[in-house]
């Protein structure tokens, strides 16, 4: 459950910021958050990319390992709730905007929908 925590934390992260850490840090500067403040929840990339969040993970983690992981969520849960609401009173008040949604998908997703399309109409055709 811990990883879906922590995916799901870096998704809201990455949604108003950026998936890129460099530019989500100054995107953060830009809205006012400390350095500080933005690499309390910079970790969560990290976590989701590279322990058994995003990849798969084939060595067990210790219990200390564990522990730490179990800790950090708790912390960054309240680092990214105070982030959250900090975002949420900036576009209320107008000091911070948003990027509009795109209109259309990214190309890697439309490859891979089109790719997906043509499996299926294959599949479909035997």
């Amino acid at each position: 459950m811990v990883s879906e925590v922590i995916l799901n934390l870096t998704k809201s992260i990455e949604i108003l910021l950026s998936p890129n850490r460099d530019r989500a840090r100054a995107r953060a500067r830009k809205w006012g958050f400390s350095d500080d403040e933005v690499e309390q929840i910079i970790p969560l990339f990290h976590l989701r990319n590279h322990l058994d969040v995003a990849h798969v993970t084939t060595g067990p983690l210790t219990a200390g390992d564990r522990d730490r992981v179990l800790e950090f969520t708790n912390i960054v849960l309240v680092h990214v709730q105070e982030f959250l609401t900090r975002v949420s009173e900036g576009i209320i008040s107008g000091t911070i905007a948003l990027d509009p949604v795109s209109k259309s998908l990214n190309s890697d997703k439309a490859k891979l929908l089109k790719a997906l399309k043509e499996y299926f109409e294959k599949d479909r055709a035997k």
